[in-house]
């Protein structure tokens, strides 16, 4: 077997450092393109999602995912909700990590979510994810990320939260602030 290289992609709607040997990302960019449209949406579940698995890059399948491991998106479909083919542009498995599902689906990952949303609908904003690998897990080949970096950039400002990838401990997302400088440079 070959070296499985690291793989930067460029999507219209994001970029993400993949890494083929974690089957995980290590690093997502993106902006905000259209804050949370509810008749989209609507429309879109008509046309049912999929997951879309990228030739030549090994990534997480559906075998690695559970009901503690969710498919935590990095860039969240509501933030692409201008067209279906928006919101299928990041259904694809170089934009999930295996995240905890109770930071992923009602905790504060969610929380955040709902905030860059909500700053969008009145300003640019932009997004940077790193994942962090300490002391992680493999579940048949895939290495767990022990934790999330996750960046808004908007108004000359920006705002840092770290979550750890376990069952929140704490329920305000306020808890969760760090400085970005600290993450970034480690």
């Amino acid at each position: 077997q070959g070296s499985l290289r690291d793989t930067l992609v460029h999507r219209e709607n994001f970029s993400v450092s993949y890494s083929q040997e974690f089957m995980q990302p290590l690093e997502v960019w993106y902006d905000v393109k259209c804050p949370h449209n509810e008749t989209t949406s609507k429309e879109c579940e008509k046309e049912r999602r999929r997951w879309i698995s990228e030739p030549n890059v090994q990534t997480a399948m559906d075998r690695h995912y559970s009901e503690k491991w969710n498919r935590g998106h990095m860039a969240p479909v509501e933030s692409f909700d201008c067209t279906c083919d928006d919101v299928e542009s990041v259904m694809t498995r170089l934009n999930c990590a295996l995240q905890d599902g109770r930071l992923n689906q009602h905790g504060p990952w969610r929380k955040l979510e709902q905030r860059e949303l909500q700053l969008a609908e009145s300003r640019a904003v932009s997004v940077y994810i790193r994942l962090e690998f300490k002391d992680s897990v493999r579940i048949e080949g895939a290495l767990v990320p022990s934790g999330f970096l996750k960046v808004l950039s908007f108004d000359g400002v920006s705002e840092s939260y770290f979550f750890p990838n376990t069952a929140p401990a704490f329920e305000y997302l306020d808890s969760y602030r760090t400085s970005s400088d600290f993450w970034l440079n480690n």
